[in-house]
Formats: structure tokens, sequence, C-alpha cells
């Protein structure tokens, strides 16, 4: 009998391509009944990448970061609600304890009490898509009432811009942390900013809020890296 720690055991990115080559596409299963076009669900996203996942002794975790609620009032003054919710997913290797985490974000509009829950099958499902590359051949849908509220909406007021002077302190903070090993990309993905070509545009890209989100990110990931380096 060959002992477990003389066998030779492949790496959870080997695995995790394993699953890729194993899920090529996602049936679509579900229908949008207001722009009326077919998609894949969550439901069928979950259920293709399940098995392969397992049986190659790999988890994937997802835990809740950040959830943010921005009301707005439709064209037809009724009011509701879009959930921001900021996700981390944590895919381990049961066989080796390797492990690795990605930060992922999804949005939900619901008039209830239903935007985390759709804000997070969101992030779930196309974190998943991204993640394994697998094509469905449809744009993200939406149910029939949340397409309607988007139909009536008001245009949002543009965001109070972010000062010159906290777009230059910032970005010096940033790069001096990127210098000491902290992942910029991660932070902003956290805050939901999209990376432009430039950090100082990146930054003046964010509101107010995701500036400050995006600053105390930063500090504290180089500060887990000092109090690292000093063990």
């Amino acid at each position: 009998m060959v002992r477990v720690s003389e066998t030779k055991r492949s790496s959870l990115h080997a695995k995790l391509a394993e699953v890729g080559q194993a899920v090529t596409h996602v049936e679509k299963d579900g229908k949008n009944s207001f722009h009326k076009y077919d998609y894949a669900s969550a439901t069928a996203v979950l259920a293709a990448i399940r098995k392969p996942l397992f049986e190659r002794g790999v988890t994937v975790t997802p835990s809740v970061e950040r959830v943010d609620d921005r009301e707005y009032t439709t064209a037809g003054g009724k009011a509701s609600v879009v959930t921001t919710v900021t996700v981390k997913f944590t895919f381990v290797d049961s066989e080796t304890g390797e492990r690795e985490e990605h930060v992922w974000a999804g949005r939900g509009d619901d008039n209830a009490d239903k935007g985390l829950s759709k804000a997070y099958t969101s992030a779930v499902k196309t974190f998943i898509l991204e993640a394994f590359l697998l094509p469905t051949g449809d744009d993200p849908e939406a149910d029939a009432e949340t397409d309607k509220r988007a139909a009536q909406r008001q245009p949002s007021p543009p965001p109070p811009a972010v000062p010159d002077a906290v777009v230059e302190n910032v970005a010096k903070e940033a790069v001096d942390a990127k210098a000491a090993g902290v992942d910029l990309r991660e932070a902003m993905g956290a805050v939901g900013a999209q990376p432009q070509k430039a950090l100082k545009q990146t930054i003046r890209s964010m509101t107010p809020e995701q500036v400050e989100r995006f600053r105390s990110l930063v500090a504290e990931a180089k500060s887990k890296l000092g109090a690292t380096e000093v063990k």
C-alpha cells in the first residue's frame, strides 16, 4: 500500500483546470418574460460545477464581506433599492489544505426585501461563470419587475467629484502599499471600482465613499503585511 504522503498530489490550480475541462458550457433553463430571452439560471450554473469540484476534493465557500444599499425613485414615483454585495470566494483543496481567495461583487434591484438575495445570487453565478470561463450565450438576466423599474428609473445625478488633493494623497498611499506587496486590484474589486489605465484615473472614477473604503482596505492590507514581516 502506498502512503498518502508518498503519492503525487495535484495542486489546487491543476484541479481547478480539470474542472474547467470537465464543464464546457451551461444549458439555458430560464426565460426572461420581459425581454423574451432564455438564460442559464444560478441553479443550473451551480449544478454544472458542483460534482466536478467535489469529485476532485475541492470546495468553494462564499462569504459576504460588504453590503451597500442605494435607494432611488422611479419615474413613476415608486421607491426601490439597488443592493450591491461584495463576496469573498475561498477554494480549498481538501487533500492538501491549499486555498485560494477571490473577491467578487453582485447587484440586485428590488422594492421589497429580496435585494440582498438577488445581489448574492448574482455574485455567486457570475463569479463561477467567469472563474471557469463558462459560455452561456446570454446577457445578464433580470426578472420582469426589475426590468420594468429599470425602464422607469430616473437618471441618477453624477456622484460628487473626489478632490484633487485627496486623489494625490490616496494615490501616493496606494503606490507605497503596492511596493510593500499589497494587491491594489483586490482592494478595487472589494469596493466595486473599475480599474483604469492609470491609478489616479481609477481613484477619480470612484465615489467619495469608495475612495475612503479603498484607502482603508489598502492601509489594512499594508499593516498586515508589516506584521507578518516582523514575525
